[in-house]
């Protein structure tokens, strides 16, 4: 019996220990689920301190964004977009909060029910406090993403600042050392002055061509012995890349990256690739070779699966305008995700443009990522980036206007371009508006037609001497749609100079002198040449012996003797003449030994207005730094950005016209590129882009959406000055076309237009409304003389305007009938068309000759008159005359029109009161 106690009680007790352990495993879940509650509210507390610290303490942030970089996005990435679903799960309380069940006694089940509506309740305000954090949090992220912006911007400009400071330090040290030695070595050092100094350069660079494979591509860095060939095999293949001496040496190539060997088997496939592509495409120079492109882009597709970067970004462009593959944007858009995630300057280009354009089809478009996509790329060093972030900040798009900012990006890319650019080459950009394609008589929009080059050939062929040296100069310098070749360039020089043309001469001497890869430079030959032409007095000659005095080529160096020869070439108008006599001024290399900053500007002015590009690039510098000059931002900034935009990814402009004219069906791939441009702040791309849009509303977007974007475009180029464009952008307001109408908008740029530009379309339409009293207060005398200036600005004016004065004058009459407020004196004046010519008088020949030498084009005789002023003030004086005594026609015609009105009126009028005074009368007034 005592052991059957016993083992009770043993039983008992283990089951006493069983329950107090499940109760124990019971209440742990309840500990562990307050314990997650607390570190998420700790985590949002911390959360909340570090956005605090954000919005109050910036400097804090330059100290993170300083340890971020633009390259090692692949690690870290500095800015990250917070998912909407993270932020939802984050402000959600946990799901166990809802599974708990509150601890209550058997005596208080009754009262469970209303406890838990009682929790219910103490729950709602807490979920609105959790949706007033997201929006804070929300705002705050926003806030802290412009202010992330905003530092790096502010870093690369002090960084921009310093290295500005240590390049006058250097430049200070090397005057003195210069100083110290002697006057032959000094010469020396200063060779090639022409050239424009490339301080503040960026590191790993390259003035990427839109044209693909227009050009050799830069090495990688991730492999650069193997890139190196490959750049070497493209540029002899390529015969117009010419890269300067000095390049190879400022280019930095770190000695620590690793050599060919250890590239595994992919990479040396993709490189070999990618180079056979690019060889196909140096090989074309015509995008119209569709087979060789294809074949070209076959290879760098197959390079760009092995995560080849160059090729990547190839045929990311590729299918982005539609050239050697399909016309793709998701495809586009996902190969420049993959670029943008290894730091590439390009891919994250490609994702500014679909994002600020709208044209995303993985996400949803958003201006925000445009404009921070935007800015890496621009730090990057990308080119196009830096030029459509300066437009951004110089137009105001999306960011607070800034001309420094502007003024910073902007002189970067116009040192890639100036380091690229001859001084005897003015590489101007062909302009052609499809908006005055229109109106150009007979289909002239400046590039030369395919027939009219054969018929200068066949001339040339003939032994027309000025045939022949015009077709060397175009083959020579390019532009006008005509791509260069030096090899044609020297035959028709050769053939001119043999019948003794002083210009051939001098363009043969600039070949010889190392302006070309079609001969063998000699300095002996270009001396000869230099001095044949110069005998003649030509001022191409003149400046090429000035260079060879200058830089001690063939002679003796001798400043003085470069000095005058540079004098005499200025004088005769010639740009390079000009610019290196301003560059000797500027630099102080002259007879006198001092800088002449006010002479200096002199000639670069003269320069400029003949469209020399480094003449537009070193007054930028004067006025950017305030040498001779007044500091000016906006002049700096607006002389840069024509710098900018003058360099070979220019031609993309020419190729967005052929495409559009051209090509059928090839007008959606033409509107990409102009995008593309308009984006980089092309005024050209713009009003072309609104162009298409407008003739073509619902071929590419709904019309709605057509006529925004079109209105967005005009608005942007009537901004940079095109008259067209703000008559375009009024008659949006005035119709109503992609926004609300606007009437007092409308008459205010119509007014800009015929203020400004003297446009006559504008006159006449701001006339109606003074007529019509259409946004403006009715005013008939405004009307009238807005007519007749329409007519004094164009001929072709001259009917409408008659018209329209003839429903003015009808319109007046009844006015003045009806009781207005006018006399009759107003009613002749009002009816006179003397006002309605232009004066037949011609400005005096001192006008003509400052217009004439502003343009570079002075040719006038000893007695200070054009050969052909005569013919011209003879037949401008018979058209005179002709109108004269048209506009003395039509006011006798109207004269005698109102008299006889006037008359009728007051016959009516008599009528009545003899019918009122004798009834009997009137009636045989009647039958008579």
């Amino acid at each position: 019996v005592p052991s059957m106690r016993t083992a009770a009680n043993r039983l008992i007790a283990a089951i006493a220990l069983l329950c107090f352990i499940c109760l124990l495993l019971s209440l742990l879940p309840g500990v562990a689920a307050k314990l997650e509650k607390q570190q998420p509210s700790q985590q949002k507390q911390q959360k909340q301190e570090q956005q605090q610290r954000v919005v109050k303490e910036p400097k804090q942030q330059e100290s993170i964004v300083k340890e971020t970089n633009p390259k090692q996005q692949q690690q870290q990435s500095p800015i990250t977009f917070p998912d909407a679903e993270d932020e939802a799960a984050e402000s959600m309380p946990d799901a166990e909060t809802f599974d708990e069940e509150p601890d209550f006694d058997a005596e208080s089940a009754e009262d469970a029910e209303p406890m838990y509506l009682q929790q219910q309740q103490k729950q709602q305000p807490q979920q609105n406090k959790q949706q007033k954090l997201k929006q804070k949090q929300q705002e705050a992220e926003h806030a802290e993403l412009q202010a992330r912006i905003q530092v790096l911007i502010d870093n690369a400009v002090k960084k921009q600042q310093e290295r500005e400071k240590l390049k006058k330090q250097q430049g200070q040290q090397k005057q003195k050392e210069q100083q110290k030695q002697q006057e032959p070595q000094k010469q020396q050092k200063v060779q090639q002055p022409h050239k424009p100094q490339t301080q503040n350069k960026i590191e790993s660079v390259d003035v990427y061509t839109l044209k693909l494979g227009s050009g050799p591509v830069k090495p990688e860095a991730e492999d650069a012995a193997a890139a190196d060939e490959a750049a070497a095999a493209a540029s002899a293949a390529s015969s117009r890349a010419e890269q300067p001496p000095q390049e190879s040496a400022k280019s930095p190539e770190p000695t620590e990256e690793a050599p060919e060997k250890f590239m595994t088997h992919e990479e040396v496939r993709a490189q070999q690739l990618f180079e056979d592509g690019q060889r196909i495409l140096n090989a074309t120079r015509s995008s119209s070779q569709t087979a060789l492109l294809a074949k070209a882009f076959q290879y760098l597709a197959q390079a760009a699966a092995l995560n080849h970067t160059k090729a990547m970004e190839m045929t990311a462009l590729g299918h982005l305008f539609g050239e050697g593959v399909r016309l793709d944007l998701l495809e586009a858009e996902r190969i420049f995700h993959r670029l943008a995630e290894l730091g590439n300057p390009r891919g994250q280009l490609g994702l500014a443009f679909l994002h600020s354009q709208g044209l995303t089809k993985t996400e949803p478009a958003s201006p925000a990522k445009a404009l921070l996509y935007l800015t890496f790329s621009a730090i990057g060093g990308d080119p196009f980036g830096q030029m459509a972030l300066a437009y951004r900040y110089w137009a105001g798009l999306g960011v607070e206007t800034s001309c420094e900012t502007a003024l910073l990006f902007y002189q970067q890319v116009a040192r890639l371009v100036a380091d690229k650019v001859k001084p005897w080459a003015s590489p101007a950009v062909l302009r052609i508006r499809l908006l005055d394609d229109e109106t150009a008589p007979n289909g002239q929009t400046g590039a030369l037609d395919d027939d009219l080059i054969q018929y200068y050939q066949f001339l040339a062929d003939k032994g027309d001497v000025n045939a022949q040296v015009g077709l060397g100069q175009l083959y020579f310098q390019g532009g006008r749609g005509v791509p260069v070749n030096h090899m044609l360039a020297l035959n028709y020089f050769k053939l001119a100079a043999q019948s003794g043309n002083a210009n051939a001469m001098a363009y043969l001497g600039k070949m010889y002198a190392g302006d070309s890869s079609a001969v063998t430079p000699s300095n002996k030959t270009a001396l000869q040449y230099f001095t044949s032409a110069a005998q003649s007095g030509n001022a191409i000659g003149y400046a090429g012996l000035g260079l060879m005095h200058l830089q001690g080529r063939g002679v003796p160096a001798s400043p003085q003797k470069a000095e005058e020869f540079f004098g005499r070439s200025a004088e005769l108008g010639y740009a390079e003449g000009q610019l290196q006599l301003g560059l000797m001024h500027y630099t102080g290399i002259t007879q006198a030994g001092i800088r002449d900053l006010k002479k200096a500007l002199k000639y670069f002015t003269l320069a400029s207005q003949q469209g020399n590009t480094l003449a537009f690039f070193y007054l930028a510098q004067m006025h950017a730094a305030g040498s001779g000059v007044l500091r000016s931002c906006q002049t700096a900034a607006e002389l840069y950005k024509n710098v900018a935009e003058r360099g070979r990814w220019s031609d993309q402009l020419m190729e967005a016209h052929r495409l559009y004219k051209e090509e059928s069906g090839s007008a959606y791939a033409a509107l990409l590129r102009y995008l593309f441009l308009a984006d980089s702040g092309y005024e050209v791309a713009q009003s072309n882009a609104a162009y298409i849009l407008d003739q073509n509303p619902e071929a590419f977007f709904p019309a709605n959406e057509s006529y925004s974007r079109a209105r967005q475009l005009w608005s942007r180029a009537a901004g940079q000055s095109y008259a067209q464009a703000r008559l375009k952008l009024a008659d949006y307001h005035y119709y109503g076309l992609g926004g609300p109408a606007n009437l007092e908008q409308a008459a205010s740029l119509y007014r800009a237009a015929s203020d400004q530009q003297s446009n006559a379309q504008a006159m006449f339409n701001l006339a109606y409304m003074y007529e019509r009293g259409l946004g403006l207060e009715r005013d008939l005398h405004l009307a009238k003389r807005y007519y007749d200036q329409a007519a004094e600005a164009s001929a072709d004016a001259y009917m409408p305007v008659m018209l329209a004065l003839c429903r003015l004058a009808v319109e007046f009459v009844m006015d003045y009938l009806r009781g207005g407020n006018y006399s009759v004196a107003d009613l002749i004046s009002l009816l006179s068309f003397s006002n309605f010519w232009p004066s037949a008088t011609l400005p005096p020949p001192e006008q003509q000759r400052a217009g004439q030498h502003q343009a570079g084009q002075a040719a006038y005789d000893e007695d200070g008159e054009s050969p052909d002023s005569a013919n011209q003030q003879r037949q401008y004086s018979m058209a005179a005359g002709s109108r004269s005594w048209d506009s003395l026609l039509l006011t006798v015609l109207v004269g005698m029109f109102v008299y006889l009105l006037i008359r009728f009126l007051n016959r009516a009028a008599n009528r009545r009161e003899a019918g009122a005074a004798a009834p009997g009368q009137n009636r045989n007034n009647n039958n008579n």
